[in-house]
């Protein structure tokens, strides 16, 4: 249904896809959709397996739609290869699948060949890259997964966490930083796929998140000095517009940026450095029911540079740019359950904007029109 409203949208300039376009899983192994069977049914392993789920998911009428009507900027995420991953292994690879660096070659080689992009030159796995609309933006396109990620911590309170462990990889991050210093855009877009924000959740539990302070081992807060690292950039080399765009979550937010310190105490009044727009999932599951509605009462309030979450329905962001603001319109879908309902939108849309200068979010500004 989310693809079908995206091909319904004859205005776009491009779909900026973050990853997690196909899942590695078999049948019944993850989400609530018992209906749709997988090829091949069981979890894919070897570069055949790969490219039968590419195939399988192309039989789609609406994600077809959606590859004839918009080009796509891609970059992948874990699900790709397989579930938290990262340069030397991931969570869902055993011993007993084989070997782990054949298992991701052949994976990126399925990926070249059934997405819109082409192989990079330089060396035959680095994907991340930047493009530039004119002096309006520059687009940055981070692999935050198989080019320099260490392996995720297992605990939230082991020491290391302390200690300076690479996500991006040294290589990139450095050409991360002097894309963002040297950047001639207007803003300054950088897609990090991982949720970036630090989120305070006093007193409610869930699967992905602790009580007090919200810790995901394989999202940045697995990574606190190296997220520290770039915020100090953006804040020492005093880079403005810079807006984060990020997936994975399979749910929507819509955050300023700071630094932990002001977050953990209190500081979030002063500028923020950046704002971070979270994209919901098309498919896979949010959060379940009642809790989400829970737990999105609760960020607000204990939150101040949070402006915005739903945590269950499905949909995309709609990005609207011009020198002056960039706005972000989140867009649901009524319902991913029925063929009938295929590209219907729900009533449901909220916008949020930023001014050139600042990095404030502005709640409930005019939807954007569509170009003519």
């Amino acid at each position: 249904s989310v693809y079908r409203m995206i091909a319904n949208r004859s205005d776009l300039d491009f779909v900026l896809h973050l990853g997690d376009y196909i899942y590695e899983y078999g049948d019944g192994q993850y989400g609530d959709n018992a209906q749709r069977l997988l090829d091949p049914p069981h979890e894919i392993l070897v570069l055949e397996d790969y490219r039968r789920r590419y195939a399988h998911y192309r039989k789609d009428p609406d994600l077809q739609a959606v590859h004839q009507t918009h080009p796509f900027i891609t970059v992948w995420d874990d699900h790709e290869s397989a579930n938290d991953s990262y340069k030397d292994g991931a969570e869902n690879h055993s011993e007993g699948e084989g070997e782990w660096l054949a298992r991701k070659a052949q994976a990126i080689q399925a990926y070249f060949e059934w997405m819109p992009i082409r192989p990079p030159t330089e060396s035959e796995d680095s994907i991340y890259r930047a493009f530039r609309y004119g002096d309006l933006a520059d687009f940055m396109m981070l692999d935050t997964r198989l080019e320099g990620r260490e392996k995720q911590l297992e605990n939230p309170v082991d020491p290391a966490r302390g200690d300076a462990r690479d996500l991006l990889g040294q290589t990139q991050k450095e050409w991360f930083k002097n894309k963002l210093a040297t950047a001639q855009g207007q803003w300054k877009f950088a897609q990090l796929q991982l949720l970036e924000i630090q989120r305070l959740l006093p007193g409610v539990p869930t699967d992905e998140f602790s009580p007090l302070v919200a810790i995901n081992m394989d999202q940045w807060d697995g990574y606190p000095v190296e997220r520290e690292e770039i915020l100090d950039f953006v804040d020492e080399n005093s880079i403005k517009n810079m807006v984060v765009l990020t997936g994975d979550i399979h749910t929507s937010w819509a955050s300023e940026l700071y630094k932990s310190s002001a977050v953990l105490t209190g500081g979030v009044f002063d500028e923020p450095l950046g704002v971070e727009f979270v994209a919901p999932s098309v498919t896979s599951p949010g959060f379940p029911d009642g809790a989400a509605e829970l737990v999105s009462a609760v960020l607000p309030v204990v939150n101040p540079h949070m402006k915005y979450t739903d945590l269950k329905n499905h949909g995309f962001i709609l990005i609207d740019v011009n020198h002056q603001r960039v706005q972000a319109e989140f867009y649901y879908a009524a319902s991913i359950d029925s063929a009938e309902q295929s590209g219907v939108e729900s009533t449901k849309v909220k916008t949020l904007a930023v001014n050139s200068g600042s990095s404030r979010i502005i709640e409930d500004t005019p939807v954007s029109y569509p170009k003519v």
